[in-house]
């Protein structure tokens, strides 16, 4: 299913806009939508639903768009968000949290519908990321591919080490002083196979990395976003297809 969730402190504007995301008739059998009247209320809710969709109005009392979207970002960095709104325009703080879309109240009908449905496909799109079953101490937690930084093997499972914003989502401790260990169960060889396609590279025997998450490379190693006190090592024997993996995935993301 796909929870949309729509935060608008105008309930007529929420309603219209249910409204014309049922006329396109778009995956409907898949739809939950659910109401917040405000920031907050839509904040709490995230600690029980896991959100495909946020649609977010920008002009709200109390917490406003811009700084409730801060703090979905906090909790969720992959969720699709769209500012949907009457007069404000886009400005470097609203962009900063990566919207899909910004979308005028004002809008035609055919104009927004244009965009509702490409909004649509974007979620259906970002909810088809295959996910790892792990543990987390006692916990059983289901992480996206995108959650994920990189893993490495760990005798018989696999060690998974995740992103700051998928910690504070699965209340799970990180800093780089003490990380609560995260296990899987599966062959790393497996693990990427699934994962391949969401941009993962194989740099090593030991490990797979989400490309995402690289922020340097050095010859023969490379340092991960979040875990910059360690450095991953790039095999010979696997440089070459890392290598030409690796031009691929920013060709692509760059458009070269």
């Amino acid at each position: 299913m796909y929870d949309i969730a729509i935060c608008d402190d105008v309930s007529r504007d929420a309603e219209f806009l249910i409204k014309r995301i049922r006329r396109l008739g778009k995956y409907q059998d898949k739809i939950r939508f659910h109401e917040y009247g405000s920031g907050k209320e839509l904040l709490s809710a995230m600690d029980k639903v896991q959100f495909s969709l946020i649609f977010m109005d920008v002009c709200m009392e109390e917490l406003d768009g811009e700084q409730t979207a801060d703090e979905i970002r906090k909790r969720d960095d992959q969720v699709v968000l769209v500012f949907f709104t009457g007069y404000a325009d886009p400005t470097p703080h609203s962009i900063e949290v990566r919207p899909f879309r910004f979308l005028k109240k004002n809008m035609t009908e055919a104009e927004l519908d244009e965009n509702l449905s490409k909004i649509l496909d974007q979620m259906a799109e970002a909810a088809d990321i295959p996910v790892l079953e792990v543990k987390a101490g006692a916990r059983s937690l289901i992480l996206r591919a995108d959650e994920i930084v990189y893993i490495e093997k760990a005798n018989k499972s696999v060690r998974v080490y995740i992103t700051e914003a998928a910690a504070k989502k699965h209340k799970i401790e990180w800093n780089q002083k003490k990380r609560s260990e995260i296990r899987a169960q599966g062959r790393l060889i497996d693990i990427y196979q699934r994962f391949q396609s969401c941009g993962f590279g194989y740099p090593h025997d030991s490990y797979i990395v989400n490309l995402k998450y690289v922020i340097s490379f050095a010859q023969e190693e490379l340092r991960m976003e979040g875990y910059e006190d360690m450095i991953l090592r790039i095999s010979r024997g696997k440089m070459a297809e890392f290598n030409r993996i690796k031009r691929e995935f920013y060709g692509a993301k760059y458009g070269r």
